[in-house]
């Protein structure tokens, strides 16, 4: 049955690099998902029925991106979380880069795209990395601890890149490049 299990807090430093992975990650999708509508209306200076319809586009290839890559992730056993999490952060960056400056469209969607290709090998291996950093005891308390960092972006994300899409169009997607 086991042992007492231990609990994880959110500052524990062996779950750092998880727990910002799975903030940034998040906030970074949930930027995207709020935002794109207004960015191909705005940006493409397109109706709202076209906006739509073209955010709808992006969005259709953000999931299908997210679920190809996760399950590709999940599946090469052998690559190690933090390589995967450094390789789709660099695809991220540029990828958020290319939101923030893309102007047709076909630009735009494929940013958004190739930005679900970087964070879909950012969140499994966010996961994993947090699993493999703390003891067996500690495995469920730091999957709640990084859960908690995904939740924590999903309510102050679209807060954060409302405001800033207000300031500036390219800036929620100039903040997760840097992020």
């Amino acid at each position: 049955a086991g042992g007492p299990r231990r609990a994880v807090r959110l500052a524990d430093p062996r779950l750092r690099l998880p727990v910002v992975a799975a903030y940034v990650s998040m906030f970074t999708i949930n930027a995207a998902q709020i935002c794109v509508g207004f960015l191909m209306i705005d940006r493409l200076d397109l109706s709202p029925e076209d906006g739509a319809r073209m955010a709808g586009y992006a969005l259709g290839g953000i999931g299908i991106c997210l679920i190809a890559v996760q399950m590709g992730v999940a599946a090469a056993k052998q690559v190690a979380p933090l390589t995967w999490i450094r390789g789709g952060v660099a695809i991220a960056v540029a990828a958020a880069l290319g939101v923030a400056l893309a102007g047709t469209a076909p630009l735009l969607i494929g940013a958004f795209c190739l930005l679900a290709v970087g964070l879909g090998t950012v969140v499994p291996s966010f996961q994993a990395l947090a699993a493999n950093s703390v003891g067996p005891d500690e495995q469920g308390s730091a999957a709640g601890t990084v859960a908690a960092a995904q939740g924590l972006a999903m309510v102050t994300g679209p807060l954060i890149a409302t405001g800033l899409y207000g300031l500036a169009p390219a800036a929620p997607f100039l903040l997760a490049a840097v992020g």
